[in-house]
């Protein structure tokens, strides 16, 4: 039986089982290993995954983290193996996921466009190269962050086009807005709901420029750094390549890109690489 997780800036996604038929999906709280102690862990897996799971049946555990780097609190483990003692544990970046689900044993570019983003060179099983999203530290560059920070300054010092911003003053005033922010007991999920507002605005000339302009600097600084990448196949992961798909597709081609591909989240495929490896 597999366990795989994947961890976001929102919530876990679990999924549980031995194959496509039998597969289990539930989730739970958000949980960061590098800002919160592995208890805290231990008590997610205790609530809300316990009664889902046979743990001495589970061979692997993969946990796949958003913010996972090379280095992370090897007490993941311990607290995996503490429930589940004969399983094989691997923990690794969402990215990760995306290229197995993906790239798999191809060669390729697979990129997350989602709250956050990220991106690596995959050859077969081989991850080759990774160009970094650099998070919150630089507004989770190219992601629902990005576009969200872009909106919010243009709005706040009134410099949004007329019509845009009367529509946002229908719905918030500046007071309103920060309050909701701030008080916000998931604020990623308050910034993407809020950033939406570019997809509810197509084809106005400022958001349509906005969006390519966050696209063509996501290319710039990270698709158009692998060496060969015109003639690389190229995966866009997550609801903000998907939600503007158009965009992607015109900086892609632009760009030099060739063959582009869409998937807003292919768990299934993970899914079936994994039971068929």
């Amino acid at each position: 039986m597999y366990l795989i997780a994947d961890a976001g800036k929102t919530k876990i996604k679990w999924f549980y089982g031995a194959s496509l038929e039998e597969w289990m999906y539930f989730s739970s709280d958000w949980y960061s290993p590098s800002f919160e102690a592995p208890e805290v862990l231990e008590q997610i897996l205790k609530n809300k995954v316990f009664g889902h799971v046979e743990w001495d049946k589970i061979s692997h555990v993969y946990y796949f983290w958003a913010g996972c780097r090379s280095q992370y609190p090897k007490s993941i483990i311990d607290v995996f193996k503490s429930l589940a003692p004969d399983s094989e544990i691997t923990i690794d970046n969402d990215i990760i996921w995306a290229a197995m689900a993906s790239v798999w044993k191809k060669r390729g570019i697979v990129a997350i466009l989602w709250t956050g983003s990220n991106s690596a060179l995959r050859n077969g099983n081989k991850m080759l190269e990774r160009k970094w999203g650099h998070g919150i530290l630089l507004w989770s560059e190219w992601s629902w962050w990005y576009l969200w920070n872009k909106l919010l300054h243009a709005y706040l010092y009134e410099i949004l086009p007329n019509d845009l911003q009367e529509k946002l003053d229908e719905k918030w005033t500046k007071v309103t807005l920060k309050r909701s922010i701030y008080g916000s007991n998931d604020m990623y999920k308050e910034v993407a709901s809020w950033s939406r507002f570019y997809s509810d605005h197509r084809g106005h000339d400022w958001i349509e420029e906005k969006l390519y302009e966050c696209f063509k600097t996501f290319f710039d600084l990270t698709i158009t750094r692998y060496e060969g990448y015109e003639n690389l196949p190229l995966w866009i992961i997550g609801s903000v390549g998907r939600y503007f798909q158009d965009v992607v597709k015109q900086v892609a081609l632009d760009s030099g890109v060739k063959e582009i591909s869409f998937e807003q989240y292919p768990i299934g495929k993970l899914v079936n690489n994994l039971i068929q490896q």
